[in-house]
């Protein structure tokens, strides 16, 4: 896996991932949560910055599959993390099944 600055002609598929983590309840773990690369542009603006500075494509064998980044200002110590966002088939929740082991007690081993 590589994360690596955010291109022009990359914005077509950030705002699909935008469109996605927006309208899609179980793509929702993305922080700020918006609509459209517009949307987060202007985000990104109101910390004085731009998106081609803060926004990072994460790629997987070199081909695209998500989106991070930072929303804070030029010079700031903090941050705050944006998504990351992933197209659905990276996007993975493993769900931990429920030891049912328990010993004459209840306590689960």
């Amino acid at each position: 896996m590589n994360i690596r600055p955010v291109t022009q002609q990359e914005y077509e598929f950030i705002n699909e991932l935008c469109e996605l983590s927006y309208h899609k309840p179980s793509q929702w773990i993305g922080y700020p949560r918006v609509e459209s690369v517009d949307v987060l542009k202007a985000e990104v603006s109101e910390y004085n910055n731009t998106v081609d500075n803060c926004v990072k494509v994460i790629e997987h064998q070199l081909k695209p599959i998500g989106f991070t980044g930072y929303l804070h200002e030029v010079g700031d110590d903090e941050a705050y993390i944006i998504g990351p966002v992933f197209l659905e088939t990276y996007h993975t929740i493993k769900k931990r099944q429920r030891n049912t082991n328990k010993t004459s007690d209840g306590v689960a081993f």
